[in-house]
């Protein structure tokens, strides 16, 4: 009778509580609501979407009375070995603080939403395209933060790259203020991918074999981007098919863990080996891992591996220290091509979100930077 009690307070709480709230918009016009609405409907159909949306205890509108059960074990361990009553704010408190939790905190993914971009958005399945302002809410954005989190630990388990959550804040950020949708003649998606960066990942002496370490990995982290990695290992997706790595259910999470594979393809084949000498001659220095995520995130941008190589051959006799300052500056050649455009662009958009980051993380976000918008549980 007492655990009967528990399950209808229990899904009540979860079932009610501001939804209202969690679906207002961010930012964008609260009747554009098609981002909303798809991710609706991924969390209802998509096995990708519903495991996120279960292990991360996110409790949408679509949650299943048995779903929320299930993401309060606290709850049913308490009324079975005490036999005792809980309130419903103990049962909210319980069902937040046992969750685990998406990569980033709200504050954070809510300042990022007011930044404006003219980009083109692309409406999906359609692949029309819109200037419309599409809502965006939190709901959206901690299902983005949960998937990335999710990827994130399984790359980070079957590969060696330096990358740290805060890095991936900064990158998200400028690419895309985490919105899905945006495209452009050349980037796509949250991660702003293009298909050379696609095609690379793909290739058998470059990125393929990290797809393959995913879809054989033992490892917990890995199970729900696994099935992903192994339907793109029998067919290799394109973006002629823009939707493909923008719509929630497959699109979104396939532009998230190829955004992470290439990072970690690039840092083995194209940035390790140029920065050996470096990292063992400042291997006790503990702004090494800074700089080699600095020179990491170089590669992503528009000048690509080539200018990432070019700007450590002129930065790699200097400190760690001196170094991280230089790389995030314009490095201009004699023909006036920047070699840094995408670290330098980087820390100005981390600039922009100081005055938008609210309380309580705003003086820590000044202090530490990205690093004050990583939830501190992971």
């Amino acid at each position: 009778m007492i655990k009967n009690s528990i399950y209808t307070l229990l899904f009540i709480f979860l079932s009610t509580t501001t939804h209202a709230e969690s679906q207002s918009c961010l930012s964008g016009d609260a009747d554009k609501t098609q981002l909303v609405d798809q991710l609706a409907k991924a969390q209802n159909k998509s096995e990708i979407s519903k495991a996120i949306t279960a292990k991360y205890n996110l409790n949408n509108s679509q949650s299943t009375e048995a779903d929320a059960i299930e993401n309060c074990p606290k709850c049913l361990e308490i009324s079975q070995t005490s036999q005792a009553s809980i309130n419903l704010n103990q049962i909210k408190d319980l069902s937040k603080n046992t969750s685990i939790k998406p990569l980033f905190k709200d504050e954070c993914l809510s300042a990022v939403a007011q930044i404006k971009t003219s980009t083109n958005q692309l409406l999906c399945p359609s692949g029309e395209k819109t200037k419309k302002s599409l809502c965006v809410t939190n709901d959206m954005y901690q299902y983005q933060a949960a998937v990335l989190n999710d990827f994130y630990q399984c790359v980070k388990a079957e590969t060696n790259f330096p990358v740290t959550p805060e890095v991936l804040f900064e990158m998200y950020a400028l690419e895309s203020g985490f919105r899905p949708n945006y495209a452009y003649g050349g980037g796509v998606g949250v991660g702003q991918l293009t298909s050379i960066f696609v095609k690379d990942i793909h290739q058998k002496h470059r990125g393929q074999k990290f797809l393959k370490q995913i879809e054989s990995s033992k490892n917990e982290s890995c199970k729900i981007a696994q099935p992903l990695a192994a339907k793109d290992l029998k067919k290799q997706p394109s973006l002629n098919n823009r939707c493909d790595f923008i719509q929630y259910g497959e699109g979104f999470e396939r532009n998230t863990l190829y955004t992470l594979v290439g990072l970690a393809n690039s840092w083995e084949k194209d940035i390790a080996p140029k920065m050996k000498t470096f990292n063992e001659k400042n291997k006790t220095n503990p702004a090494l891992k800074r700089a080699q995520q600095l020179a990491l995130m170089n590669s992503y941008g528009p000048g690509g591996r080539a200018a990432a190589r070019a700007a450590l051959r002129r930065l790699s006799h200097l400190e760690p220290t001196d170094f991280i300052a230089a790389i995030q500056k314009p490095m201009n050649t004699a023909g006036g091509k920047n070699l840094t455009e995408y670290t330098s662009r980087m820390k100005s958009k981390q600039e922009r979100l100081t005055k938008l980051i609210k309380a309580p993380t705003q003086s820590d976000f000044d202090n530490n930077g990205a690093r004050a918008c990583v939830n501190t549980s992971l």
